[in-house]
């Protein structure tokens, strides 16, 4: 059965070309690098899987979702069903963490994570660009701030090696302004009902604010990704 987050993320799919956009910037690192098996933790309901896993020889997903695992299996995925990290013997050039770092105990995610690396290899850490972005300026405005610490992680990941990183531009869009809201809320709330509904009680705030977004058929509001690239000496 499709539970809340599940819904909310599936619904906040339809109105933004994240998918679209980051699997063509995730190709580009794969053609780069020859990259010839990828371990995809946190794969989600299949809207990246699918195409990444034909352009590798070897792909396996890792999924906590019940919903999402048995929607992967049934697409011919090979799926792992579990809250990362946990043990894996297998090693693979490109190790992906695309939106799905958690905020509590990272450090030992992303070093699980490295772990998996093959050597020569990399580890691809896809999250949302939070300095000076125009999120950042909207949670401002409605008095919500940003809990995780990007440069937290910034150091943890020099511990592991060189890193180099890239912006990315995508787009969430709404046919008005209440569209966009609700779309937004997902960002805000990751699925949780609590903040979901904390978000929608900035309504007239956040409504005022997209105001400068609209185009004459729709809403366009920006979001920038950071693609952080760490490889593994041979």
């Amino acid at each position: 059965m499709k539970k809340f987050y599940e819904n909310e993320f599936e619904n906040f799919l339809v109105c933004t070309d994240e998918k679209k956009v980051l699997f063509e910037e995730i190709l580009k690192e794969i053609k780069n690098r020859e990259v010839s098996s990828m371990l995809d933790l946190g794969a989600g309901n299949g809207f990246l899987s699918v195409p990444l896993s034909k352009q590798v020889d070897r792909y396996v997903a890792v999924e906590k979702s019940t919903y999402f695992a048995k929607k992967l299996d049934k697409l011919n995925i090979e799926v792992v069903k579990k809250n990362f990290p946990f043990k894996i013997k297998e090693k693979f050039d490109m190790v992906l963490i695309s939106h799905s770092l958690p905020k509590k105990n990272y450090k030992r995610f992303i070093k699980s994570a490295f772990d998996t690396v093959e050597k020569g290899g990399c580890l691809l850490i896809i999250n949302g660009e939070r300095k000076n972005s125009d999120w950042v300026k909207l949670l401002k405005k409605i008095g919500e701030g940003d809990e995780f610490v990007r440069d937290h992680l910034s150091e943890s990941l020099k511990l592991l090696g060189k890193v180099d990183t890239r912006k990315v531009k995508t787009r969430v869009c709404g046919k008005n302004k209440q569209d966009l809201l609700h779309a937004l809320s997902f960002v805000f709330s990751d699925g949780d009902k609590k903040l979901k509904k904390k978000f929608l009680s900035h309504k007239e705030e956040v409504v005022t604010f997209l105001s400068k977004y609209e185009t004459k058929n729709e809403v366009l509001f920006p979001f920038y990704h950071l693609f952080t690239i760490i490889k593994k000496d041979i």
